[in-house]
């Protein structure tokens, strides 16, 4: 649901302090139900979701488009990004944020990430972007997540970008964004209760990813809520990679079902992972 733009500026936001110059695009609630210290959990639900290939086709139509059209004309290049045309926040924020690790949300590049708001920019050359997850009380003494969307077009020609894409934004692309965090939300609060695991995190670049890939030669390790996660849930897990020593795994490796009862869905005890080295590592707390 479309909400009101002092649902966020009314709140006391880090993000305020070093984005006068950004507008505020607009302002969405979260149908994200839960309790103190579930920000970091609907984060990593953001990372790791499959947006958009399981949307509706007119979704993902217009979110190919918008790539293809990018990548003829040159909008995503490099030197239309961060630290090219576009002057990363990094530099505006003061140092108790600039230390304070954050996970990834690609293609977006990690701000910072605290007990109840999380930021990320994105640059190229129609607009720098920030988004903004917040996490706030609700109607039923609950809390729930908040998505806010700062924009500083890149000119005339940003602006009537911006313009030209929000009736598709509004009509197609947010609402199925918002489908999908709903689904994926309740998939997880339906899960098992995991196998304890620790992350530890580089501060200046790491990616969180739910489900290590099962392909031949790797394990399969989940770090989202559930080791076991159901199958009508699957379309909303993103695989990643995490590689190890190449081991035989049976067919069963490649397409894990879910496996109640067991530790994880290889039948077996949690691997040990190490993933990018001093970058991320996963292990059994």
């Amino acid at each position: 649901m479309r909400l009101s733009a002092t649902a966020h500026t009314s709140r006391p936001w880090r993000i305020h302090e070093f984005t006068p110059d950004f507008r505020l695009e607009d302002v969405w609630a979260l149908s994200t139900p839960g309790g103190p210290g579930d920000l970091p959990r609907l984060v990593a639900q953001f990372a790791s979701g499959d947006f958009p290939r399981d949307a509706p086709l007119v979704v993902r139509v217009l979110w190919e488009a918008r790539w293809r059209i990018g990548a003829l004309l040159g909008w995503d290049r490099p030197q239309a990004g961060l630290g090219a045309r576009a002057t990363t926040l990094r530099d505006r924020l003061p140092p108790d944020l600039r230390d304070a690790p954050a996970p990834g949300l690609e293609p977006f590049t990690p701000l910072y990430l605290l007990e109840n708001e999380y930021a990320a920019e994105l640059a190229n050359r129609t607009v720098h972007t920030v988004i903004h997850l917040g996490w706030v009380p609700d109607e039923s003494g609950g809390q729930r997540g908040q998505m806010a969307v700062l924009v500083k077009p890149n000119g005339r020609f940003g602006t009537a970008y911006m313009a030209a894409i929000k009736p598709l934004r509004y009509l197609f692309v947010v609402p199925a964004l918002l489908r999908t965090i709903e689904r994926g939300w309740q998939c997880n609060r339906g899960g098992r209760k995991p196998s304890p695991v620790s992350v530890v995190m580089d501060s200046r670049d790491f990616r969180f990813k739910q489900v290590a890939d099962a392909r031949a030669g790797h394990h399969a390790a989940v770090l989202s809520s559930t080791w076991a996660t159901p199958r009508r849930c699957w379309s909303s897990t993103r695989l990643a990679t995490a590689r190890r020593a190449p081991e035989p795994l049976g067919s069963s490796a490649r397409t894990p079902a879910p496996c109640p009862g067991q530790a994880s869905c290889l039948g077996g005890p949690a691997p040990k992972l190490t993933a990018t080295p001093a970058r991320m590592s996963i292990r059994e707390a």
